[in-house]
């Protein structure tokens, strides 16, 4: 009689390479679901990218447009605005503010200065030591070892050097100012602008405020010292533009004149907003 043996070999080898397969389908399973999820990433990086340049470019075609608009109205004319323009594939917010209304650290005399910070909740012996600090920064001092000594002897690195303001936040620098004060003063300042009294007809209220507030303490009356604007429109233009889910903010000074036929207007400055 002939007896049948099973192959306990066999049965071991056939069983190893299923398991074998079964590890290789798994293994294959997860270097798609990796790739598959890599292109999903890379496609919507891709489409993030798209969306952000396409919001950067509303937002400087909306500059260019309102440039051009604003080249067409009567110079120092121009009241604050707000304006949402709604085009294929996203929407621009503009502002507008014309900067005759801003106060200019390099330009405002003490009194305003000392008003404006006091509006902004220093008190009134911080208020006037603030406002001398501010006129020592920008003015040339015979006095000017003096001052930097003043501010070595405060632990600060720097010091003025006699000349004006280059940036509005370059007030935060000023010996004795606080963040708190500082935040409250940046909105309300411009260097561009081209007059030592802000227009009340383009003021902001804190400014307004703080013009009324001279003119209590100094007995003028506001026409006299705020007359029409005169001279050349100077604005601040805010693009808020927004594609999808990307968004970018383009933050653009422009001086407009009527005198030069050839260069209606000048950038002076072009930055990313926040």
């Amino acid at each position: 009689m002939i007896v049948l043996r099973s192959g306990g070999k066999d049965h071991r080898d056939s069983g190893f390479a299923l398991l074998l397969v079964l590890w290789a389908l798994i293994l294959l399973s997860l270097i798609i679901t990796q790739l598959l999820a890599a292109g999903r990433r890379e496609t919507q990086l891709a489409s993030n990218l798209r969306q952000a340049a396409f919001a950067e470019t509303l937002a400087d075609n909306a500059v260019q447009t309102t440039i051009f608009h604003l080249m067409t109205r009567a110079n120092g004319r121009l009241a604050n605005t707000i304006q949402t323009v709604v085009l294929p594939g996203g929407t621009s917010t503009v502002h507008v503010r014309n900067l005759a209304g801003l106060v200019n650290p390099n330009m405002a005399p003490g009194p305003l200065l000392t008003a404006l910070l006091e509006e902004c909740a220093a008190a009134p012996s911080a208020a006037v030591h603030l406002s001398q600090s501010i006129t020592d920064w920008r003015s040339p001092n015979d006095d000017l070892h003096k001052i930097i000594a003043t501010y070595r002897a405060a632990g600060l690195t720097y010091a003025p050097s006699g000349r004006a303001f280059q940036t509005r936040d370059e007030i935060r620098l000023v010996l004795g100012m606080t963040p708190a004060i500082a935040d409250c003063l940046v909105p309300h300042l411009s260097v561009y602008g081209d007059a030592e009294m802000p227009a009340p007809a383009f003021a902001d209220p804190l400014v307004l405020r703080s013009l009324m507030r001279m003119m209590r303490q100094n007995g003028a009356g506001l026409a006299a010292m705020a007359p029409d604007q005169t001279g050349s429109l100077a604005v601040e233009i805010i693009v808020d533009a927004a594609s999808g889910s990307a968004r970018f903010v383009r933050d653009t000074t422009v001086r407009f004149s009527d005198s030069d036929a050839t260069r209606p207007y000048r950038i002076l400055t072009w930055q990313r907003g926040d």
